[in-house]
């Protein structure tokens, strides 16, 4: 894996990782029963956005690290893969 795929890769775990990290434990301005003028009983009511970008990132590099070494070692490589080739899938529904 070269820089450019393991920077992709790695992209591609954190944006599915934040999608988790996010919204968790994240209580509203209803729930807190402290709702500011002009703002939705919706929104957060404490929202850390450094904290949680901290721990997505941390998460998804744990995610990231065993599939890059897992990658640049040769245990795994794409050949490994060929059922997910366009003619495979073809041929799997007939």
């Amino acid at each position: 894996m070269g820089w450019l795929g393991g920077s992709i890769s790695f992209i591609f775990i954190w944006a599915f990782v934040m999608l988790v990290v996010l919204p968790r434990g994240q209580r509203t301005q209803a729930e807190q029963g402290e709702v500011e003028r002009g703002t939705p009983p919706g929104a957060p009511a404490k929202f850390d956005l450094r904290m949680r970008l901290l721990y997505g990132t941390a998460i998804a590099a744990a995610f990231w690290a065993p599939i890059a070494l897992a990658v640049t070692a040769g245990w795994v490589s794409l050949d490994d893969f060929d059922f997910l080739t366009p003619q495979s899938i073809i041929d799997g529904l007939k």
